[in-house]
């Protein structure tokens, strides 16, 4: 290879290489009063969780939970992901605190990283990356998951830490434990109560959900705010 396809490849993995050296702080969650203080009601605000799968292989399906959209009244919010149903598809869909209650149960997380959205331009250009990939259908659990999609959407960079702490033999035996079309945690399922979705599903989500159209429709917004 020579000098100058070298430079152009390393310029190519050089985001990823940043990212993969960059630390996540993992924050377990135990109750569900623990993640209401991310809710953000009145500031958008986007979350990266992930919730632990019941299977050997310890996947974890990863999703970007939009704090702000929470509505109590209703006991749900939105949330970008990779999901599974009606397919495998980027997508926004509807969260239930049942939902939530669930993946605790199993196992959920928060990430929290230096590079995440901070204010409304960030968050903008990390909404502007979820609607460029909306409705793809191109997952593959090794090479773009919903780990991938969060870490896209959070910071302009695809990846997958659980993929690249693995060798060669942990992922072929990932690869087999999971499929390449998806995964079945409830995350993936949300929506699960898909008759309830029509109907409870706010009329404005993402970027589009503020907190003035929820008062104005009369949803009570009685939650906690994080602290400062």
């Amino acid at each position: 290879m020579s000098f100058e396809m070298a430079s152009v490849r390393m310029m190519h993995d050089l985001p990823k290489m940043i990212m993969t050296q960059m630390t996540q702080r993992e924050i377990p969650v135990r109750s569900f009063e623990q993640l209401q203080k991310y809710f953000t009601p009145m500031k958008r605000s986007m979350i990266h969780c992930a919730t632990s799968l019941n299977n050997r292989s310890k996947y974890k399906h990863h999703f970007i939970l939009l704090g702000h959209t929470w509505v109590e009244e209703d006991e749900m919010c939105s949330i970008l992901h990779y999901a599974t149903t009606p397919k495998v598809m980027v997508a926004v869909q509807p969260y239930y605190r049942g939902d939530f209650e669930e993946n605790i149960e199993h196992g959920l997380f928060i990430y929290e990283d230096d590079k995440y959205p901070k204010n409304e331009i960030e968050f903008d250009k990390a909404y502007d990356r979820f609607e460029s990939r909306k409705g793809e259908r191109n997952f593959n659990i090794a090479t773009n998951n919903c780990e991938h999609l969060a870490n896209y959407i959070m910071t302009g960079v695809a990846i997958s830490y659980q993929v690249e702490n693995m060798n060669f033999f942990q992922k072929m035996s990932w690869v087999f434990d999971n499929g390449s079309s998806g995964s079945s945690s409830s995350a993936s399922r949300s929506g699960s109560s898909s008759s309830r979705v029509g109907r409870n599903m706010p009329s404005n989500i993402g970027r589009r959900f503020s907190p003035s159209s929820a008062i104005s429709s009369g949803r009570s917004l009685r939650y906690r705010v994080p602290p400062n």
